[in-house]
């Protein structure tokens, strides 16, 4: 994906943000008995409380980190589309491991669980990446086909042969409460993960921008035939920045269920993998623009959240805004020309 300027990219967001709530101001009146308390509840809704608060927080949380995974994918010129896959495989993987040694004491296991969550995805889109590297199989549809078929094998283990016969979901038990992330915000989830994310959000901009390696990812991505006739070796980043996606998108299932999930519920990931691509490219691929995209996503999520809950306000209007902030900042034609200029 081709680079953009941090103030270009902060300008579009504002402005997609922007149409978003003037098609909710002027369309609410039409699809709603009671505006007024609709539009309350959609802007106000995640600050309703220290819960609701946390909440959103957490959840913008591992949004970000699943725009992280395809940020490091689509710089690297690779489309990771096995995030949803990737999540769940990291998500089963850290209950499972933790399961196993219940005895372990909690920050070692913490620590186990995050890696094992980290390797899992890795592991996952990794062979998409070696498939690419080895053979030139697209990646775009060996990531899906892999993601699509470990869901379902995810879903039949989790509700059948791994599920705890005594609760009503369909999940695995719970893991020990040792191995619980410690809640900031209570009584919401907001968790010490979150300060994992802004590290890695950090650590990725330096690796990006300040790396040798980095460096040549990036090049890559814009050019692979430049990048090969400069004497970069092009087919270590067939596999690289996937497998890197793959282990961003596996940590955020990792601290989905140190910091809320405690177990494998059948379909927790929710949409993480999906929401990810969303978010990557609201951010136009920029590491620190993830925060601002994904408080911008998930705001529009929560709100719409609240305002079906306490209004007759329709969860698919909601879907309809976040797709309205996607259209205008991926609309190219829509920045103006003093960011044009010289950029290609």
């Amino acid at each position: 994906m081709p680079e953009s300027r941090p103030v270009s990219t902060f300008f579009s967001i504002l402005v997609a943000v922007s149409a978003a709530f003037l098609l909710l101001l002027l369309l609410v009146p039409f699809i709603s008995e009671t505006p007024g308390k609709t539009l309350a509840s959609f802007l106000t809704g995640p600050f309703r409380s220290a819960y609701y608060l946390g909440n959103f927080l957490h959840r913008a949380g591992l949004y970000a980190l699943a725009g992280l995974a395809m940020v490091l994918s689509f710089q690297g010129g690779m489309f990771n589309l096995g995030g949803e896959g990737q999540v769940y495989t990291g998500a089963l993987g850290t209950t499972m491991v933790l399961l196993i040694f219940p005895d372990l004491p909690g920050l070692p296991g913490i620590l186990i669980g995050l890696v094992t969550g980290l390797l899992s995805g890795a592991l996952l889109a990794g062979i998409s990446g070696f498939f690419r590297m080895k053979w030139n199989t697209d990646e775009l549809i060996s990531s899906f086909l892999l993601s699509s078929s470990l869901v379902y094998t995810i879903d039949y283990l989790v509700s059948g042969p791994l599920r705890d016969s005594e609760r009503y979901l369909l999940s695995t038990p719970e893991i020990a409460a040792a191995f619980r992330l410690p809640i900031i915000l209570p009584p919401s989830h907001l968790n010490m993960g979150i300060i994992l994310v802004l590290l890695l959000i950090w650590g990725t901009h330096r690796f990006l921008y300040h790396s040798s390696v980095g460096y040549e990812l990036r090049i890559t991505g814009l050019n692979r035939e430049f990048a090969g006739y400069g004497g970069i070796p092009v087919n270590r980043y067939h596999f690289l920045p996937i497998t890197l996606s793959g282990a961003m998108y596996g940590l955020a299932g990792s601290l989905y269920i140190l910091g809320m999930g405690h177990a494998t519920v059948q379909g927790c990931t929710g949409g993480m993998g999906w929401n990810g691509i969303a978010i990557a490219l609201i951010a136009r691929t920029r590491p620190f623009l993830i925060i601002p995209a994904s408080l911008v996503f998930t705001f529009l999520e929560a709100g719409a959240q609240n305002a079906v809950v306490h209004s007759d306000f329709s969860f698919e209007f909601g879907a309809i805004l976040q797709a309205v902030v996607l259209f205008f900042v991926t609309a190219r034609f829509f920045r103006p020309k003093i960011f044009k200029k010289g950029a290609k």
